[in-house]
């Protein structure tokens, strides 16, 4: 069970760091889309909209003159209709919580708020024993302003995470055990 949608297309507007272009596809996609692969690009749009606002910059090394206009406004629309879903799936609530528990504040006070209780409700009620290590393990770094990946973190990654995108290739140097065949980082200054 990977928990995002990537395709050539989008393989392509990272290699050339069009992040406006590649959400301008995601959400194309996502309008065509019908039945089971529509969760999947709406964890796309939420966390590669997020991704590419927070570390869009830094990758392309363009800093202010980054392509990246439309970002903010995607992430936060997709975040809305994500959580006013009927039933938000578990891995929504991790790619939500995850984002908005780090950085909701650029969309308001209230969805650092809603990040908080998608982490919590993902940690307390997710059926994906993986999506829920994940947002314990997201829990106890943010709470202890360590980071400490998952012991398991490899196997859980290499389940969830195709290492395809840039996106991918964040969360698994997160919560894999190693970081690029690196040791740990055990008790450094956490992200957050």
């Amino acid at each position: 069970m990977e928990l995002f949608y990537f395709d050539m297309v989008l393989r392509s507007c990272e290699e050339r760091f069009e992040w406006d272009h590649a959400l301008e596809h995601l959400q194309t996609v996502y309008r065509k889309s019908k039945g089971s692969n529509i969760s999947l690009i709406l964890n796309s749009l939420i966390g590669f909209s997020w991704y590419y606002l927070i570390e869009g910059p830094i990758v392309s090394k363009k800093y202010e003159k980054d392509e990246n206009t439309t970002a903010l406004d995607v992430w936060r629309k997709y975040t809305d209709i994500g959580l006013s879903a009927a039933q938000p799936d578990s891995a929504l609530f991790f790619v939500a919580g995850y984002t908005l528990s780090l950085h909701g504040y650029y969309l308001g006070e209230e969805y650092e708020k809603k990040g908080h209780l998608c982490i919590e409700q993902c940690m307390n009620h997710c059926r994906n024993a993986m999506i829920r290590q994940l947002a314990r393990c997201f829990f106890e770094n943010e709470n202890t302003l360590n980071y400490v990946p998952l012991k398991n973190g490899g196997e859980i990654c290499a389940e969830l995470f195709s290492g395809t995108s840039l996106l991918d290739r964040y969360f698994t140097s997160i919560y894999s055990e190693t970081r690029n065949g690196s040791p740990p980082r055990k008790g450094a200054v956490s992200m957050l």
